[in-house]
């Protein structure tokens, strides 16, 4: 949800606002865009270099923990990348990224897909999971067939 950064602000007559913050919503786009490129060309230690900076400068945002835990699966480190997801899930648990790197990486049905931001995330939020129940009646959460 681009956009969805606000600051709490005080109007005229007193009373509190909020407003969007366009700058922070700037800021965190051109991280998410100079990560996919430096990540696109294998450039890890950039990577990781600019994102601590923004995880140190933006301590409140998700979009950090979420580009650092792509960098650590990308390199082979899935369980300390889970801990990074999950950050950034806690920090804002409607970030659709987060969310989506969540569904795809932490389930044994993974299917690896990484989101690096919101054009990344499925515009269909049905699932290709299904509940297929066998002869004794216990559910197994299996991936559709495609015909």
């Amino acid at each position: 949800k681009k956009g969805r950064y606000f600051a709490l602000c005080v109007d005229l007559k007193g009373g509190i606002v909020m407003q969007e913050n366009q700058n922070l919503a700037k800021s965190m786009s051109e991280l998410c865009a100079s990560v996919r490129r430096l990540s696109d060309e294998k450039r890890y230690d950039d990577c990781q270099n600019i994102i601590t900076r923004a995880m140190m400068d933006y301590q409140n945002s998700p979009e950090p923990h979420n580009l650092f835990d792509i960098i650590l699966e990308k390199t082979g480190r899935h369980m300390l990348a889970m801990n990074h997801f999950r950050a950034a899930w806690a920090l804002d648990s409607t970030y659709e990224p987060a969310i989506e790197n969540l569904n795809s990486l932490g389930n044994p049905l993974s299917y690896g897909r990484l989101a690096f931001d919101e054009s990344d995330c499925s515009k269909n939020k049905a699932t290709d999971l299904i509940i297929d129940y066998d002869s004794y009646g216990i559910g197994h959460v299996v991936r559709r067939r495609v015909k």
